[in-house]
């Protein structure tokens, strides 16, 4: 690597110049303007080189220090820096780049990737569904054939933007492609879902908007020659996430060519469902309020909805592309739908049901399975078949079964297992009262939920050595009436999961 040399200060040896200048750059770090990084200059400006003489790597060194504006102010003083500081650390900035599902965004999206240079780099893609709160609460709605137009349109500009990408990338793919929510209030402010608290009923905006989001993104996905290494369907786990209603998932017409060139190189697939939503029937009023519940009285129609196979099998229509899958989590989330007497009639074990019935199943190196509810033997199918090494399981119902097939097999050394976390396990009681009843590992620890034991808790953490040490654990005997920890149990699953069961 060229570099100029330069004697260091009160020694009698010569040493790199690159080396004396690092040191100097490492002093100043931690400062984001160019203008306190001027002691440096000065030192590379008295040398016989000028600064845009320096080496490339010298230049890099710099551009490392300074922020984006810094970096756009160095490149306008010279052709020669321009070039220079346009390098590794100024193109990350264009590695990672979030737009809105509008048509003006999307508009400027592609345009961009079409006319190429620095905006062509993009890796991780976020894209992101806008919901106006103060419109969706306007009476009145748009046409069908307006609504239908915009969503070509969109979809249209989302295939020009993922062609360009793919013909500009080096293996015509990208790294992970994100779908997300946010609500724009005031006309300006644009946030992400807020956590809504347990019994907030469900916005229609904001289910029509998940909807919508990932018709359009996935539509286009499969008309594109655009390729993805992982895809993230409203899942990220630092928002609270808007999920998207199962029967969504199975809309799309997985059989479409499209879909197995994109998802052939997948190899991380997160994504948030729920159940389906039977909040917004069709005899609420499109002038009425934008939230509430259905009536009981099409309790008939919602029994039969929520036994349809198309509940169920979208899911696993979708696993059934990705044979390269190395990354699965899968979290699922009820929605209390006021029909509490038709609770034996919403079969949430179905879907992983439905994907173990696949003749093939990827080889996963990790899987997390959130809130969702199975029979002990499709978990422990799943886990076998998938040759899972690091299992994550957190909020899961056995509805049929035990834990103890799963456990026993993650700990054996078949398993080959090397990371477990169990948190808030459930087993179905069908002794007496239907209910479900939390699981306690012994020895794991205190309860965050005040379990009257030193050495029990509701959660889990193994890795390395320690997972083939055999598990214990046990159920409360106590009925919920004489357990006193079953108001603070109550709390918990409300604010640590945050979920909404039927």
């Amino acid at each position: 690597m060229p570099f100029c040399q330069l004697s260091a200060p009160n020694s009698g040896y010569i040493v790199p110049f690159y080396t004396n200048l690092h040191a100097c750059l490492k002093h100043q770090r931690g400062t984001s303007s160019l203008a306190h990084t001027y002691p440096c200059l000065l030192f590379i400006c008295s040398m016989p080189l000028g600064l845009e003489s320096c080496p490339e790597p010298v230049v890099e060194c710099i551009a490392q220090l300074l922020d984006l504006n810094d970096i756009r102010n160095l490149r306008l003083s010279c052709k020669s820096l321009a070039l220079k500081s346009s390098q590794y650390h100024f193109r990350t900035f264009f590695r990672s780049k979030h737009f809105n599902v509008t048509a003006d965004a999307l508009r400027t999206f592609s345009e961009g990737i079409q006319a190429g240079g620095l905006r062509c780099l993009i890796q991780y893609l976020y894209l992101v569904g806008i919901v106006k709160e103060c419109e969706s609460r306007k009476p009145g709605r748009q046409s069908d054939w307006l609504k239908e137009e915009t969503r070509r349109t969109q979809v249209n500009l989302l295939i020009q933007a993922f062609n360009g990408l793919a013909k500009c990338s080096k293996d015509g793919s990208l790294r992970l492609l994100t779908l997300r929510v946010a609500i724009v209030r005031n006309g300006e402010e644009t946030t992400l879902p807020a956590n809504p608290g347990p019994l907030v009923p469900l916005q229609k905006s904001l289910w029509l908007c998940t909807m919508h989001t990932f018709d359009t993104v996935v539509s286009a996905l499969a008309a594109s020659s655009l390729r993805i290494d992982g895809l993230d369907i409203f899942s990220e786990p630092n928002i609270r996430r808007p999920s998207l209603a199962s029967d969504q998932i199975n809309a799309i017409d997985w059989n479409d060519s499209g879909f197995a060139k994109s998802l052939a190189t997948l190899r991380s697939l997160s994504i948030s469902l729920s159940t389906r939503v039977f909040a917004f029937r069709r005899v609420l009023q499109e002038n009425k309020q934008d939230v509430g519940r259905s009536s009981k009285n099409d309790a008939a129609e919602v029994q039969a909805e929520a036994e349809d196979e198309n509940d169920f099998v979208g899911l696993s229509r979708l696993l059934r592309l990705c044979n390269q899958l190395e990354n699965l989590e899968i979290d699922y989330l009820r929605i209390p739908m006021g029909y509490s007497a038709l609770v034996g009639h919403f079969y949430y074990e179905t879907i992983l049901q439905r994907i173990v019935e696949l003749d093939r199943l990827p080889i996963l190196k990790r899987c997390k399975f959130s809130g969702i509810s199975a029979k002990e033997t499709d978990l422990l199918g799943f886990i076998q078949r998938t040759r899972v090494r690091e299992l994550s399981l957190e909020k899961v119902i056995l509805c049929t079964g035990t834990f103890r097939s799963t456990f026993d097999y993650c700990t054996s050394r078949a398993a080959s297992m090397t990371k477990l976390h169990f948190d808030t396990l459930y087993e179905t009681s069908y002794e007496g009262p239907h209910r479900e009843k939390m699981i306690f590992f012994a020895g794991g620890g205190k309860s965050r939920i005040g379990f009257p034991s030193a050495s029990a808790t509701e959660r889990l953490d193994r890795e390395g050595e320690s997972v083939g040490i055999s598990i214990t654990y046990y159920t409360s005997p106590r009925t919920p009436i004489d357990n006193p920890w079953i108001p603070e149990w109550r709390r918990f699953r409300r604010t640590e999961d945050g979920r909404m069961v039927v």
